[in-house]
Parts: structure tokens; C-alpha cells; sequence
């Protein structure tokens, strides 16, 4: 947290780091002073690594992947003594939704779909960001939303009986007025249930509390030496959340903040997670991490960029000797698509979509790229079914692709 992810956000991420594009950078313009750019989530570059823990602050890393295509997660146990883990993902043929992960030992044997909430048919954006809290036998869903396309996403909840068919909840859980917010953290302190979620200023998260999971009211908003809150737990000896600072990526960790009454908070000593570069799964960095306490053992799910996608300059052996442009995927698509193009060296990239008429309808990329491979994700949730053209020139290259959308 705070991965401003969405479904429809349009991002062109390189191996050099991410830059957001499009109507992203629309969404992110009032927050790119107060989260990184770097922290789009993109499920297609991240994937989902497991670590475990018998005290909650020393983690191995067990070097398994829990997804491939996967960002901003979340996780809890559930009646039963299962495992649910709820995340950000690409699963085929859907793109970028909500998926949720079941095991019974949080560790092996997973099982994924993904969920279905019952009420948000006519919303233009798709919901991102899961965090579910189970109590009494109910799942309350709590995730970002922003149904009428405004570009000001609030927190919205539903609930189901089996943690995999929702039911969308009347009204908002949280707005922030003007300003966004974005993936939601919430943990149940005593008969208090504080919530968390990024977007409030530089190094603060909101903050806010209920006592029955719908109206929450916004007390003064937390900061901890710049941790980005995003997931707590009770420890059975108090109540500790594990997140990351908002730093550039090549800086992030895996830290914990312990507390006995929510509303006071001190940074643990020492780091939970650190990346390593050794580590052929890992990237950039190590981030959002959920965390389980699954009978006397912590399992720990956090995110890292895929070393293809880092542009770590070590590995410039990887950076493609000609310019080429791929066919987008998937094709046909609906809404969303992925471009992928690699330059062999710095060139002024024009990357742009046409309807069948010739007429102009998005512009994803226009400036100066770098060598290496690059991605560019399209929704086109705003126009019509049929076919389509990209067209991409760079220097003196120049070619364009035919797909088609499907509505």
C-alpha cells in the first residue's frame, strides 16, 4: 500500500522503471508529490512471493511464487482454518481483476478464481485494491472504487458467505473529498475497527474508525516514520501492521509497527524483508506485504518486480538488438490490452490507436523512450466494438497492427 492500481488505468511501464501515461497520469496528477509513481500496480510485471515467520518479525523467504501475475495482496484465515488470499491479478481470459487464492495451509495446493460482486454491473471502472476482514462468519470486502469515472476513487465494501460471491454495500465506506483514496487496510482492535489507506499526504495514511464496519469517522491521519500502512494483524499479544516506505523502489522494505490500542504506533526495530540480488524471482524491490498468523506460524505474502521488467543495469545484456513491435494481448480483448514494443537504443516513440475510419481515438505513448522492452496497457471501456489499428513510429520505424475488440 498504497498501490493505486485499477483495472482501466492505462500505464507504459519500461524495464528502466514505470512511468504512468494516459488518463493514469490523470488520476495520480493531485497524488505525484505524495505516492511514487513507481507504486502503479501492474499484476502483469509483479508476482506474489511467500515467506514464514515463528515470532512475526524474522522471515525466511521460502523462494515460491504464490502468483504470477499479481499486486496488492491480501489475506486471511478463514473459518475452517483455511487460507484466502485476495489480490490484484491477470488470470486468462479475464485481465486485471480481483482474484482470490484458497489453501488449506496457506502455503501449497492453491486454487484460484476470480471473485464476482453483485452490484456494480453499470460501473464504469472495475473495483481494485481487496481487503477482506472476516468476523462473525461474514466477509466484508473493502476496495477502491470509483463507479461513476470521476478520477477520484473512495472505499467501498461488500460481503458474502463464502469470501468469493460479494454483494456491493449501499453508500461509501471512506471518501477524501478531493483527494483520492487508495487501497484500504482495515483491522479489528477490541470492538473498533480501524481503518487505513493511502492518498492522505506525504508519508501519512488515513485514518479512521467503526464499530460496525459501515459508518467510519476520520480521526487525525497516521504517519510512521513514512511506513504506507498495508496489513495488519492481532498477534495475540497486541496488534502489529506490516508495510513499506514510501521511497523510490530501489529503497523499499518490508517493515512492522506494533500498537495496543490502534491508535498509537511504534515502528518495530530492524526490517522484516529485504530484497535480495541474488534472488533469480526477485527484482526491484520487495513490497506490500499481507500477513497470516495460520496456527503458531506468520506467513507473509509480498510483492516484487519481475527481474525482466527492473532494468537493473547489470543486465544489459538483455537489452534487444532491433526495434520491434509485437502483437497486442490479448486480441481480441475486452476491455483492456497490453502493447509491447523493445527499442535497441533512445528514440522519440509515438504509439498511437486508430478505428477502422483512420480517425485518431488514444495517444498511449508520445516522447523519448529508453533501450529496453517496454509495456503499454490500453482500456477501451469508452469506445465501441470492432476493429481497430495501432500504430507505432520510432526514428525512422514505423509500423502498425490490426485487433479487435469485443464488447
Amino acid at each position: 500500500m498504497p498501490d493505486e492500481s485499477s483495472p482501466s488505468f492505462v500505464v507504459d511501464s519500461k524495464i528502466a522503471g514505470d512511468q504512468v501515461s494516459s488518463w493514469k497520469r490523470i488520476v495520480l496528477l493531485a497524488l505525484c508529490f505524495l505516492i511514487p509513481c513507481a507504486l502503479v500496480s501492474q499484476p502483469l510485471q509483479n508476482r506474489l512471493l511467500m515467506a514464514t515467520s515463528t515470532d512475526g518479525l524474522n522471515f525466511k523467504k521460502l523462494d515460491k511464487v504464490a502468483y504470477n501475475f499479481a499486486d496488492v495482496p491480501d489475506a486471511v484465515v478463514v473459518p475452517g482454518g483455511g487460507v484466502f488470499l485476495y489480490f490484484q491479478g491477470i488470470q486468462e481470459p479475464l485481465q486485471d481483476v480481483i482474484l482470490v487464492g484458497r489453501s488449506a495451509d496457506g502455503i501449497t495446493n492453491w486454487t484460484f478464481q476470480p471473485i464476482k460482486i453483485a452490484g456494480i454491473e453499470t460501473w464504469l471502472v472495475r473495483p481494485c485494491d481487496p481487503d477482506v476482514v472476516v468476523r462473525n462468519g461474514v466477509f466484508r470486502l473493502y476496495f477502491t472504487g470509483d463507479p461513476l469515472n470521476d478520477r477520484i476513487p473512495e472505499t467501498y465494501s461488500a460481503v458474502s458467505s463464502d469470501g468469493i460471491n460479494f454483494t456491493l454495500e449501499a453508500g461509501v465506506r471512506f471518501s477524501g473529498g478531493d483527494h483520492s483514496v487508495l487501497d484500504p487496510s482495515l483491522l479489528w482492535i477490541g470492538d473498533t475497527l480501524h481503518y487505513f489507506a493511502g492518498g492522505a499526504s506525504p508519508t501519512q495514511n488515513w485514518h479512521a474508525l467503526s464499530v460496525d464496519g459501515l459508518g467510519f469517522t476520520r480521526i487525525e491521519d497516521l504517519s510512521i516514520r513514512g511506513i504506507m500502512m498495508s496489513n495488519g494483524i492481532n498477534t495475540n499479544k497486541g496488534y502489529r501492521f506490516y508495510g513499506f516506505p514510501n521511497k523510490p523502489p530501489s529503497e523499499m522494505n518490508i517493515q512492522s509497527a506494533s500498537s495496543s490500542d490502534g491508535r498509537v504506533w511504534s515502528l518495530d526495530p530492524g526490517i522484516r524483508l529485504e530484497r535480495d540480488p541474488q534472488n533469480s524471482l526477485e527484482g526491484m524491490y520487495v513490497k506490500d506485504p499481507a500477513v497470516v498468523l495460520k496456527d503458531s506460524l506468520y506467513i507473509m505474502y509480498y510483492v516484487t518486480r519481475k527481474p525482466e521488467y527492473t532494468g537493473i543495469h547489470e543486465q544489459q545484456e538483455s537489452i534487444p538488438q532491433e526495434l520491434k513491435l509485437l502483437q497486442n494481448y490479448p486480441n481480441p480483448f475486452n476491455p483492456s490490452t497490453t502493447f509491447s514494443y523493445s527499442l535497441s537504443k533512445w528514440a522519440f516513440v509515438s504509439l498511437k490507436i486508430f478505428n477502422a475510419l483512420g480517425q485518431e481515438v488514444g495517444e498511449l505513448v508520445n516522447g523519448e523512450r529508453s533501450p529496453g522492452s517496454h509495456l503499454v496497457q490500453w482500456s477501451a471501456s469508452n469506445v465501441p466494438s470492432g476493429i481497430y489499428f495501432y500504430r507505432l513510429q520510432a526514428g525512422e520505424f514505423e509500423e502498425t497492427k490490426k485487433m479487435i475488440l469485443l464488447k
